[in-house]
């Protein structure tokens, strides 16, 4: 059995096959994930609290509390907190080998 605590990321490559991470993120008011992409992986967040701008390629929405985001490998994204409170996520990396066909990003 695998239980541990999300600590400042939780690297999962040793125990699953592809899902290489979870995160519990929180970012401050105006604190920003930059821009950036990943070549083999693909992203989940899951918005616990807060609200910010979301970007995903030349799509931008505005996302808060109980929002899932997909993110496909290789997309250029971005998150900024807006609000005036942490805005606060839960990321889930997995690995991809191969393309998958076109899914929403935000949900």
């Amino acid at each position: 059995m695998f239980a541990k605590q999300i600590q400042n990321g939780l690297d999962l490559t040793d125990e699953a096959k592809n899902i290489t991470a979870v995160y519990d993120t929180s970012l401050e008011p105006g604190q920003d994930v930059p821009l950036h992409f990943h070549n083999d992986l693909e992203e989940l967040y899951y918005i616990l609290s807060g609200y910010g701008n979301m970007t995903i390629g030349d799509e931008k929405k505005e996302i808060s509390r109980n929002d899932v985001v997909y993110i496909p490998k290789t997309a250029p994204h971005s998150l900024t907190n807006t609000g005036n409170v942490p805005l606060r996520f839960v990321t889930l990396s997995v690995k991809v080998k191969g393309d998958k066909e076109n899914i929403p990003y935000i949900s």
